[in-house]
């Protein structure tokens, strides 16, 4: 049970930094469109 309870939370810690990066990609794609406006 401990070893699925670990696995499963480094597959959450994953997901959320994959988020993290998705969002930080957008925001700074947005902030250079509006810096060549």
């Amino acid at each position: 049970m401990g070893e699925k309870v670990k696995t499963r939370k480094k597959e959450k810690i994953q997901g959320c930094e994959m988020l993290w990066r998705r969002l930080t990609a957008l925001t700074g794609v947005r902030h250079q469109l509006n810096h060549n406006k």
